[in-house]
């Protein structure tokens, strides 16, 4: 779940619910398409960490499948402009990087709500959102 002190973060993207409205303001607000691409992201992982709270290898691996996914949905969406590109590549990059370096094989990983407050917290730290 995003907190609504971090959705306001992501100006009118933060007021989205579903990644349905995040496509949208991505195809269609020019001015907010970076924020309504990270904030796209975010809600990604969020959804998926909510419905996989278990710490399975596993559910942390389809949180990272559902990334790649929105990432590519939201790329076209937004007509694969360098803004959202490099944002959305950006993101899945840092959490991709930050799985493997957490990962002790057959024993220890990120679970899925570790990845996704990884994935808003590296949102803020690459200065994606405000």
């Amino acid at each position: 779940m995003i907190l609504p002190e971090n959705r306001e973060k992501f100006g009118l993207a933060g007021r989205c619910d579903t990644s349905l409205q995040v496509v949208g303001l991505v195809r269609n607000e020019s001015k907010n398409r970076k924020s309504a691409a990270a904030f796209g992201m975010a809600l990604c992982a969020a959804n998926v960490a909510k419905a996989n709270e278990e710490s399975y290898y596993y559910n942390s691996i389809r949180l990272l499948d559902e990334l790649a996914r929105a990432k590519a949905e939201l790329d076209i969406a937004g007509w694969h402009l360098l803004e959202v590109s490099q944002t959305t590549a950006a993101i899945l990059m840092a959490v991709q990087v930050y799985f493997e370096e957490e990962v002790i094989p057959c024993t220890e990983w990120p679970t899925p709500p570790e990845l996704a407050g990884f994935v808003l917290n590296s949102e803020c730290e690459q200065g994606l959102i405000s």
